[in-house]
């Protein structure tokens, strides 16, 4: 019955989470819409786009919950199974106090917002607090399900001489290492030193919902998005395309183009994650077919997808300027130079062990191909302009160009692709046949092992 429950709270949490995100995108793009041109500024958006994007905090860490894609370090062999079985129940525990916290302290903070208004809205801030105990009951609901019928034996209180900068953090690693997850390690950590201080719990989600209460923030969510359209909407294929014909020709052709293209894939997603997920998927196949190193071809696409946390929109970046108070434009133009650098350094070396091993080159694209690309790859192109020009310029905020990146890939995929669906069918399914992921090569060189 708990399971039968759960399927159904999940797929009610991801309807609401569905519509949420769809509303945070068309609140934020109205707002920049009527910023820029129609010169009448809504106020409302501002608010509204913080009472979305706090659902979507709090019901999505709930749903992250149940799929297990909170993060957790493994320091313990799988095949430990005691052992793995013994941390799964510390980690259920430390996780069942995390929801309580968030649960009891959360429904008292929303009582604080019954007096508080957002005069915006005519609404009470009741709503804006009001996903997070909502968020405990449904991970609460999960968590059951997947609780044991174990108890680890209990601990004793910190000794009440302890310094709090070394209960924080020694409670935080000792968490770490008995694979709690992290986000919960680190609201456990704190919740151990507030109870040391004899501060009150409720203190723990003001903190929380004042760390997402950042309008920059919210441009995270949106470029991690980003990269899924692009890469479902089959604009990967088309930047492939560009960088076969832009590099592909010189000798190691395909480590040439692994790299350029996550050059590229970084200045439209800022996520190294997106990145390895959409180019890899794709090119360390071919370069195995190819006949490069298997662990030549898997080094250089891990170490090239690095680019997306240094190349423009970075979301580190955009963490670090939101809660460092620092320019993000400032950021932005400051790691254009250094990733650009750090990505030619890549394929120059990539070139020497191509001599070295014998990896073939691409044939040289005809003017017509090139022509073809380009035209197919200029409007994804365009996305690094949008974001960079707009915020360097001032015209658009890092979550407003977010939301423009998207609008725009939304609209290619959903319009400029379905034109050229054909076309893209007959070059995927080239692509499978052949070395490179966007034309046919010749048969390799015989290559020895890169070791």
């Amino acid at each position: 019955m708990l399971r039968a429950f759960n399927r159904g709270l999940e797929r009610l949490l991801l309807a609401v989470l569905a519509g949420a995100f769809a509303a945070l995108i068309v609140v934020v793009f109205l707002q920049v819409f009527a910023r820029n041109v129609l010169a009448i500024p809504l106020v409302w958006t501002l608010d509204l786009a913080q009472l979305l994007f706090s659902w979507c905090i709090f019901l999505g860490a709930a749903v992250a919950l149940r799929w297990d894609a909170h993060y957790a370090l493994d320091l313990v062999p799988a095949h430990w199974r005691t052992a793995t079985a013994a941390l799964r129940v510390v980690a259920h525990l430390g996780a069942a106090v995390v929801i309580a916290v968030l649960g009891v302290s959360g429904w008292a903070f929303t009582q604080i917002g019954l007096n508080r208004f957002a005069a915006s809205l005519g609404i009470s801030e009741f709503w804006f607090f009001l996903p997070i105990p909502l968020g405990a009951l449904a991970m609460a609901a999960f968590l059951a399900e997947l609780f044991p019928d174990r108890r680890p034996p209990a601990g004793g209180r910190p000794h009440a001489a302890m310094n709090p900068l070394v209960l924080l953090l020694g409670t935080f690693f000792l968490l770490i290492l008995l694979r709690v997850n992290i986000g919960f390690a680190l609201i456990l950590a704190s919740v151990t030193v507030m109870l040391h201080q004899d501060l009150p719990l409720v203190s723990v989600i003001n903190q929380m919902y004042a760390s997402i209460d950042s309008f920059p923030l919210m441009a995270v969510p949106f470029f991690m998005f980003l990269g899924r359209v692009l890469n479902s909407g089959g604009i990967t294929e088309r930047l492939l395309r560009v960088a076969d014909v832009a590099v592909g020709h010189v000798r190691g052709g395909l480590g040439h183009v692994n790299v350029f293209v996550s050059m590229v894939f970084a200045s439209l997603s800022g996520s190294a994650a997106a990145d390895t997920a959409s180019i890899g998927s794709i090119l360390i196949p071919a370069m195995k077919k190819a006949g490069y190193d298997p662990a030549f071809t898997v080094a250089l696409t891990a170490a090239s997808s690095t680019l997306g946390v240094i190349i423009p929109p970075s979301i580190i970046l955009i963490v670090y300027g939101a809660f460092g108070n620092v320019s993000i434009g400032a950021l932005f133009l400051g790691g254009v130079l250094p990733g650009v650098l750090i990505g030619l350094f890549m394929m120059a070396y990539t070139y020497v062990l191509a001599i070295r091993h014998g990896y073939p080159a691409n044939p040289r694209a005809t003017l017509g191909e090139i022509g073809r690309a380009l035209l197919k790859g200029a409007p994804p192109l365009a996305i690094p302009v949008i974001v960079l020009g707009g915020v360097v310029a001032g015209v658009f905020t890092p979550t407003e160009a977010a939301i423009s990146a998207v609008v725009w890939a939304l609209f290619l995929s959903f319009v400029c692709t379905a034109r050229f669906a054909g076309a893209g069918c007959r070059r995927c399914s080239r692509a499978r046949r052949s070395t490179s992921p966007c034309r046919s090569s010749p048969s390799p060189a015989p290559a020895s092992s890169a070791g």
